[in-house]
């Protein structure tokens, strides 16, 4: 007997594929930009082990069916599915049709089947809902019981979403895209499993049946395992497109640290003229920016220049009017001096 089924290795194999190559990008990843959230790689992980966890569903447990594992019709007889199952497990064929012989659920299954009306249950709702409900008779029982699962398969996933597309991802836009279509597969699969008419070919008839339960199973996975890698990977949302006061948080130890530096500007200069060295350093420096200054304003050029771009320094005009520069610097410490911000406690006006 082999020790790894079909569907294990390739389970394996596939795993393998996707994992190596996604734990090497989520590594060498690094926030290069503002629009590379921190909380990305974990949530690179997260998704990685939710890829996983589907896959299993798909290739290693999917839900079980009887007559495809058999590879027999819908319209098979109970008696003709015994007989099978007893020459697979090495039964003799004189014990097939006794009651007991098999596992109990098998039992209680095939004893299921012996109606045609449930076998159109079992398309709608697949094998493990008749072979686990006990005291389901009617469609609305059967409907009831098998309802958690797949309700609760997409609240998981739309709580996923939620947290691919989490605040600070720069992702929040998509978050009602997404729960939006887990919300629309939801209903739509409710329906159709509903709806779809089903009907049981005769014996004889090679017609086929579609066994719903287990294609809108395989939709719903496939679902599962692109959507949320896809809103993972779409775009970010430029950050001018954000709230402003989202920045404030962070915008607030940068002012008050410029503002106790601000304060301590005010004593620094009083202890420069002090002490003889800074004193005399200080006054080189402001001896090297006028200089510079006078080289700047005696610049014909430069005067040109600033005056097409409407920052004219010249001096002032024949009618006693100051330079578009001196105007503007003007206006400002007088919008200080009205506003009751001198610019020193010991300069007065004139």
């Amino acid at each position: 007997m082999p020790l790894l089924s079909a569907s294990l290795d390739a389970y394996l194999v596939t795993c393998s594929l996707i994992s190596i190559p996604w734990i090497y990008l989520v590594a060498r990843s690094t926030p290069k930009t503002p629009l590379y959230p921190r909380i990305r790689p974990y949530i690179s992980v997260i998704l990685l082990l939710h890829t996983l966890y589907i896959l299993h569903a798909i290739l290693v447990a999917p839900p079980p069916n009887i007559f495809t594992s058999l590879d027999i019709p819908l319209n098979t007889s109970t008696d003709q599915i015994r007989r099978i199952l007893a020459k697979l497990g090495g039964i003799d064929s004189q014990f097939a049709l006794a009651p007991g012989t098999f596992p109990k659920p098998l039992e209680a299954l095939l004893k299921r089947l012996s109606s045609f009306d449930t076998r159109t249950l079992y398309v709608r709702f697949g094998q493990r809902v008749l072979q686990t409900c006990e005291y389901c008779q009617t469609y609305d029982e059967y409907a009831l019981y098998a309802l958690p699962g797949p309700l609760l398969a997409y609240i998981q996933e739309a709580a996923l979403i939620g947290l691919v597309t989490i605040r600070g991802t720069h992702r929040e836009r998509w978050r009602t895209l997404g729960v939006g279509a887990v919300v629309a597969a939801a209903v739509l699969e409710g329906w159709y499993i509903s709806t779809v008419p089903i009907r049981i070919p005769r014996k004889g008839e090679k017609t086929g049946v579609v066994m719903w339960h287990d294609v809108l199973f395989l939709f719903r996975q496939v679902l599962f395992l692109l959507l949320p890698v896809l809103l993972h990977i779409l775009p970010a949302s430029a950050l001018s497109a954000q709230n402003p006061l989202t920045a404030i948080p962070t915008l607030l130890p940068v002012l008050e640290s410029a503002l106790t530096r601000l304060r301590f500007l005010k004593f620094t200069r009083g202890a420069i003229m002090r002490v003889p060295a800074l004193r005399e350093k200080a006054g080189q420096w402001w001896e090297e920016e006028r200089t510079d200054g006078d080289l700047v304003l005696g610049d014909e050029r430069v005067r040109n220049v600033a005056e097409k771009e409407g920052y004219g320094f010249g001096p002032f005009s024949e009618e006693g009017e100051p330079s578009k520069l001196k105007a503007s610097a003007r206006l400002a410490v007088e919008s200080f001096l009205r506003g009751g911000l001198p610019p020193s406690q010991h300069w007065q006006p004139t």
